[in-house]
């Protein structure tokens, strides 16, 4: 490890222990029981064909989703799989960070600190890692992405890459149809690129290739289900003219609102890069350079949002924009590294990761002490509703409830003034109840 760079693990430490603190006070909640009550009665793989002909074809996500309902019933929690979750994430950069950083400790630093982006990069921390039904499709999708990209762009040998290349193409292809397309775009330009420059190798195509094909077929199956064509009906019908007026809009704000609100904090947690960039000083990472990966980052915002206009005719939800959440935590790590790669500062190292490193351990805590006080309240007071909801008479017709606190960081499990509403719906089915459930009316 780069001495200096021991600094930089408190933060992480911190970073870890606040995230796991807030997932101890997550509970299933919305579609997360409607999914569980079909878990529940028609088993493992009849629930993922129920939905896929139905609903939901994103059937790897279904898959792992089902899994955390079978081990949420023998350890009542869901905080091994957000653990599991932040440790996938974390070994899924340090495999992508050991390519061009080959110095085992500290890419895991810097993995670490990429994780760190990224979730503060996150428009709806909420829904992606925090929300069962969408964290298996958007965290993991993007996941899967990553250790896909890793192991093409890497030079690890056997039959382990193509496993890992077609476990990941599967998931990505089958959980998060907006990021598979890119994917594939995106694939088959770095193919014409690297064969145009003559850089492109033989393993490194049939890696890319593998990758490819397992993506698209996955992409091809979830496709191909009922469920995707009956949950299109629900969608408006627009005009390709007011498509294209709503990508331009969505393009707008997301250049020039979205993505400011969030820089802060990325590029705050992407300062290790500069640090590395001014060590290392890399002769590759040139002014031209920048300019590509400028460009090529814009155009994947714009592939990012192209199909979810098209699909949905609106943006879509925060969630659906996790895939542009991690090219800008890259993109922000990069930029960093450039920035430290052309300084021209006399400073010591050692001194200003010190300086970061407590910067880092203060924004932390100043974020997360606030949001795992909240939680702890929501949690209680989730608890306390599903004990009053399970000790009401079986006469009962109607069972009128308070409404929960501000969930914060999780996504709240709380339910409408209307009682026919799906989420009290919802609710309702899992828990068997003979009498409905509403909301208080505020």
């Amino acid at each position: 490890m780069i001495r200096p760079f021991r600094a930089l693990i408190p933060a992480l430490v911190v970073f870890a222990a606040s995230f796991l603190a807030l997932a101890w006070f997550n509970r299933a909640a919305s579609d997360d029981f409607e999914f569980m009550f079909r878990f529940r009665e028609v088993g493992f793989m009849e629930s993922i064909k129920f939905y896929y002909e139905t609903w939901n074809t994103r059937w790897m996500a279904m898959g792992l989703m089902n899994m955390v309902w079978l081990m949420k019933h023998s350890v009542d929690s869901l905080l091994p799989y957000h653990l599991i979750s932040l440790l996938l994430l974390w070994l899924a950069f340090m495999r992508l960070t050991f390519n061009f950083i080959a110095e085992i400790k500290t890419a895991a630093i810097l993995s670490g600190y990429l994780t760190v982006s990224l979730f503060y990069s996150c428009f709806s921390i909420a829904d992606v890692f925090f929300w069962i039904n969408t964290s298996t499709m958007y965290l993991y999708g993007c996941i899967a992405a990553i250790f896909g990209v890793a192991e093409v762009t890497g030079k690890r040998k056997g039959i382990l890459p193509y496993f890992i290349l077609v476990c990941s193409g599967i998931y990505a292809g089958a959980s998060y149809e907006p990021l598979a397309f890119v994917l594939l775009l995106a694939g088959v330009a770095y193919a014409i690129y690297t064969y145009s420059k003559r850089t492109a190798t033989r393993p490194e195509f049939l890696k890319l290739l593998v990758f490819l094909t397992a993506i698209l077929m996955a992409f091809a199956i979830s496709y191909a289900g009922e469920g995707h064509h009956i949950r299109a009906g629900f969608l408006p019908q627009t005009t390709i003219a007011a498509k294209a007026f709503i990508l331009a809009k969505a393009l707008f704000k997301m250049y020039f609102i979205k993505l400011p609100a969030i820089a802060l904090a990325t590029l705050l947690f992407s300062m290790p890069w500069m640090l590395i960039g001014q060590m290392k000083k890399y002769e590759w990472m040139t002014t031209r350079l920048l300019k590509h990966v400028s460009g090529i980052f814009l155009i994947l915002v714009f592939l990012s949002l192209g199909p979810v206009v098209w699909v949905m005719s609106e943006m879509g939800p925060e969630r659906a924009w996790t895939q542009i959440s991690l090219y800008f935590t890259i993109y922000a790590a990069f930029l960093s590294c450039y920035a430290g790669v052309h300084s021209t500062l006399k400073i010591s190292l050692a001194g200003i990761t010190k300086f970061y490193a407590v910067i880092g351990v203060l924004y932390i805590a100043a974020t997360f002490l606030p949001q795992i006080i909240k939680a702890s309240a929501y949690a209680n007071a989730y608890d306390a509703r599903m004990e009053l909801i399970m000790q009401q008479p079986d006469h009962a017709t109607l069972v009128t409830l308070k409404p929960l606190p501000d969930s914060g960081w999780l996504h709240s499990a709380e339910i409408s003034e209307d009682s026919t509403h799906f989420s009290n719906q919802h609710l309702k089915n899992y828990l068997q109840l003979p009498f409905d459930i509403a909301r208080e009316t505020k």
